[in-house]
């Protein structure tokens, strides 16, 4: 991501953009009795990957994880960590995804990455989920359809059967490509995957 990117971006943040969605993913959300099995220690870590204004973030922060959060912009960012910064459980990350990761000290039991989308970063995610650790992961999908929200360029959207390719050596617990109906009651095609580590 460029420069560019990331100023775009942090004027989206800034113009107000996503301020409305303050629900989790409902992908997440739904698949609750999955996490809960995680934090039966108290010390369980997330990765929220691209987590923009932090909602899944605090979702996760909740149900008792220890969550690092990571997005490139720092709008965004600064606006999660004014709502949230106080938590000893959380670290917030300024970081271009686009270069992958950024440097991380641990392997964690939840990698959630919701509708940004980096084909070559998601083939690297397994090795970063300690062994039974969950990725839940939700992208836009390319279709025909004109009437979706989110972005129309193929950049943006993986094509079909490509999640479950690039999970290959992952357990694949849930697995859909189709329409979902958002909160907002917007329609978004997506393909939709959690996926676990088996050793």
């Amino acid at each position: 991501m460029s420069k560019e990117d990331q100023l775009r971006w942090n004027q989206r943040f800034a113009d107000g953009a996503y301020q409305g969605r303050t629900h989790p993913s409902d992908l997440l959300a739904q698949h609750q009795n999955l996490l809960q099995s995680l934090t039966y220690d108290n010390n369980a870590h997330a990765l929220d990957i691209a987590c923009g204004l932090g909602r899944n973030s605090a979702y996760l922060l909740k149900h008792g994880f220890n969550v690092t959060a990571v997005d490139i912009s720092d709008v965004a960012l600064s606006a999660f960590r004014k709502a949230y910064g106080d938590s000893s459980q959380l670290s917030i990350v300024a970081h271009d995804l686009d270069q992958g990761l950024p440097e991380l000290d641990r392997q964690f039991d939840v990698i959630l990455k919701i509708r940004f989308l980096s084909e070559p970063l998601l083939r690297t995610l397994r090795k970063h989920l300690k062994p039974k650790g969950l990725l839940i992961v939700e992208v836009l999908m390319q279709t025909e359809e004109n009437q979706t929200a989110g972005p129309k360029a193929s950049r943006f959207r993986i094509a079909p059967g490509g999640l479950r390719e690039a999970l290959a050596e992952l357990n694949i617990l849930h697995y859909h490509e189709g329409t979902v109906t958002d909160p907002d009651g917007k329609v978004s095609v997506v393909a939709q995957a959690i996926a676990q580590r088996c050793e």
